[in-house]
């Protein structure tokens, strides 16, 4: 068999995924991409919310290396990027700039995503059950009773997701390969949507570290330069410390999002809110970088698990995670 009909399916399609598929269609294989949201991006996350559009995951990325700085020159020649600031405001020192920029998408987030996307095969709205080795081939099972076929498996769903995915088969993973899966740990943060019928109290440029409990970020989209609802709507978002998520993790949404509103209150000003709603990331922010920021799995057919669980989090950690995953598969494809 050539190359280039060699197939490979990749499960999830935030940056990560997204990015590793890319880099192998590059090479000539045949690339599908599955994800269980109804559209790409995993926590590059943008939601439609009262007329207007709020980012709820990541808020911002930072470039720090080659790799990111590579994206992002890219991406500014999609003209969909800008830089929203270089410092917020904390509570304790007022505005702090520390010449670091902070860069965001016009129409958000997940914009991102989707011009990584472009020209990908991706199935939207499937959930992966389980991956089993079968002779040279992989298959993957979904919760609707499919089974994809292909040559090639990368698997950048978080660490414990993955575990589920590739342990229903008991001999495909070693015991240390399942000790580092099992090794990789995330915060979880409750994030609160909220729709003011006049502005809020966020000062330029929109966002506010709290670094306390509840609140450890609050920010004013319209401010960001996101797309708002009526002219005179705010649309907030309000990201809690991972101490209350995992106070209130099991509490009912509509509670949480009242305890937050509430908390928030200063920076709410006098404006009514007309509408709240509360959205839980259990895996938000990868606590380790591991080295390498991969899991190459042993045994044949190949496969690889990655993500920014190992790659220390944040969006760079997904994309150092990405271009090396995908750097150190082509290489062992190309030689096996």
């Amino acid at each position: 068999m050539s190359e280039k009909s060699k197939s490979c399916l990749v499960i999830g399609a935030g940056i990560c995924g997204l990015l590793i598929a890319r880099k192998l269609s590059c090479a000539g294989i045949r690339v599908k991409v599955l994800d269980k949201g109804r559209g790409v991006g995993g926590r590059m996350a943008t939601r439609r919310f009262g007329g207007g559009r709020v980012d709820h995951g990541a808020q911002y990325f930072t470039v720090r290396g080659p790799r990111m700085r590579e994206l992002v020159r890219s991406l500014e020649n999609a003209r969909i990027l800008r830089v929203w600031s270089q410092g917020f405001h904390s509570l304790e020192k007022g505005f702090v700039r520390d010449g670091i920029s902070r860069y965001m998408a016009l129409n958000g987030m997940s914009s991102i995503a989707k011009v990584l996307a472009d020209d990908l095969t991706v199935h939207t709205g499937v959930k992966v059950s389980g991956a089993a080795r079968d002779g040279l081939h992989w298959k993957v099972s979904d919760d609707d009773g499919k089974v994809w076929v292909a040559d090639y498996l990368v698997v950048t769903a978080p660490a414990e997701q993955s575990l589920q995915i590739l342990g229903l088969d008991p001999g495909l993973l070693s015991a240390e390969e399942r000790s580092t899966l099992k090794s990789v740990q995330y915060n979880p943060c409750y994030a609160a949507m909220v729709r003011l019928d006049g502005p809020s109290r966020i000062p330029p440029p929109g966002g506010v570290w709290c670094n306390g409990d509840p609140i450890i970020w609050i920010a004013d989209n319209r401010a960001k330069g996101l797309p708002h609802g009526g002219d005179s709507d705010t649309l907030v978002t309000i990201h809690a410390s991972p101490e209350f998520t995992r106070r209130h993790w099991d509490s009912p949404k509509a509670e949480v999002a009242a305890m937050l509103v509430s908390a928030a209150s200063e920076w709410l000003g006098d404006s009514t809110v007309l509408e709240v709603e509360a959205h839980r990331w259990k895996y938000s922010q990868a606590l380790q970088q591991m080295d390498p920021p991969y899991l190459m799995l042993d045994g044949t057919p190949m496969g690889i698990v990655a993500g920014d669980g190992f790659g220390g989090g944040k969006v760079e950690g997904a994309v150092d995670s990405a271009v090396l995953a995908a750097e150190a598969f082509i290489e062992k494809i190309q030689t096996n």
